[in-house]
């Protein structure tokens, strides 16, 4: 009997749910038909999210031209895209509420490198220009080299920044060329040149002898300048004196 119960309280509840939801769309379409498409204008614009204060005036522009649309005719899923194709915005969400009323939520790019000639690199491999950049992040990682290739270069940072900083180091330029040569620097000074088929797996193997090499009695004045492991076996380093 129970189940039974449980059931029809289902089942009315959504019966509610549906005639309350024509009868908005009645109310709607009523709404509309008396006073047309540009009844109810919007009148307020409110902007939430994560992004920083220098990028307001560019989404203030954005959005300025449906203010005053009336809520009936605003297409909002144009808005969204219009947002959306801003080079700093990762996601974007919009919508309108009752009567007069524009909700957007804006979430910007994380920057984790500059490009060499300009410009920065988001999260997503996402080249983000000059003018759209932000001043008061500019990352202390170069990017350079191919600018197609740039999904290539952030899945890179993400294993190489993560096995440096395991062995106390810092990236500070990263370098692909179009023929697959890959070219680290660190904060210390030092650069690694590998090929990019098994960059991960040469310097890992490097590190595993680094203290030892970088301790041999005979370089105490020293320091390593680069190292090359574009060797089928082994490496190259290349000493400075201090």
């Amino acid at each position: 009997m129970k189940q039974d119960s449980d059931g029809k309280s289902v089942m009315m509840m959504g019966g509610i749910v549906i005639l309350v939801s024509a009868f908005l769309v009645v109310v709607s379409n009523f709404l509309y038909q008396a006073f047309g498409e540009n009844a109810f204008r919007i009148k307020n614009i409110f902007i939430r999210g994560d992004y920083s204060a220098e990028h307001v005036p560019v989404l203030k522009r954005e959005i300025s031209h449906f203010r005053d649309k009336g809520f009936f005719s605003l297409d909002v899923r144009r808005i969204q895209d219009n947002i959306g194709s801003i080079p700093w915005v990762k996601t974007v969400e919009v919508g309108k509420k009752w009567p007069d009323s524009l909700n957007i939520r804006v979430e910007e790019v994380k920057v984790i490198a500059g490009w060499e000639s300009g410009g920065m690199v988001s999260e997503t491999g996402r080249w983000i220009p000059p003018e759209n950049s932000v001043a008061n992040k500019v990352p202390s990682v170069k990017f350079s080299g191919d600018r197609s290739r740039l999904v290539s270069h952030v899945a890179v940072f993400n294993q190489i920044e993560k096995l440096l900083s395991r062995n106390g180091k810092s990236i500070t330029s990263e370098s692909i060329t179009s023929y697959d040569e890959l070219k680290i620097g660190t904060v210390d000074g030092e650069t690694y040149i590998t090929n990019l088929g098994d960059f991960l797996g040469k310097l890992k193997r490097f590190f595993r002898v680094y203290q030892v090499i970088r301790n041999d009695p005979k370089h105490r004045n020293e320091r390593i300048e680069y190292v090359d492991l574009r060797y089928p076996n082994g490496f190259a380093v290349k000493w400075i004196k201090l």
